[in-house]
């Protein structure tokens, strides 16, 4: 049942690699912001397709005390690794809208765009169930198990559903773009 916290995602249909894809499109961050006092995550996502159009997460971030400057240094960090990549920043409450705002104000050199994420929460992630489970791949990286020991929680109740959400938001950023 949907109920119960950790039915959806299991270990054994994630795909996670050592190796990073040889040509990568569409580079992109797509980040979810909390306001870091210890409660909900930001979760942050760099995202790519390979020539086969499956999803690359080629690294995560996931934090829930801090500040956005240390969310917007991990941003430069990806942007200067991977080209002035996108970066989506989710605007649909007022710390999203905050965060938008800060990087604009203070990072101006980052390539920053709104999203606005449509629809339940829980059917935007189940949505993506068969693309994260059957045409993702997880580059392995340091911030990874805390990620999906999130996403292997995820269900209707689970407490923190913030790495899930921003997850199937990263695949339909990639669909879009």
């Amino acid at each position: 049942s949907n109920d119960l916290a950790g039915e959806v995602f299991k270990a054994d249909n994630i795909n996670i690699s050592e190796a990073i894809p040889g040509e990568l499109k569409n580079i992109c961050a797509f980040v979810d912001p909390s306001a870091l006092r210890g409660s909900d995550y930001t979760a942050a996502i760099l995202s790519a397709k390979d020539n086969d159009n499956n999803y690359i997460i080629l690294d995560t971030l996931l934090q829930n005390k801090g500040t956005y400057d240390e969310i917007a240094k991990r941003l430069e960090e990806w942007s200067r690794s991977w080209g002035n990549i996108r970066i989506y920043v989710e605007t649909n409450g007022y710390i999203g809208i905050e965060f938008y705002e800060f990087l604009q104000r203070n990072y101006r050199r980052l390539n920053i765009n709104s999203w606005y994420s449509r629809g339940n929460k829980f059917e935007r992630i189940i949505a993506q169930y068969g693309n994260i489970s059957d045409r993702t791949k997880f580059i392995q990286q340091p911030n990874l198990q805390i990620c999906l020991d999130q996403l292997y929680d995820f269900g209707q109740k689970c407490e923190h559903d913030d790495f899930a959400d921003c997850l199937a938001s990263s695949i339909m950023l990639q669909n879009f773009k």
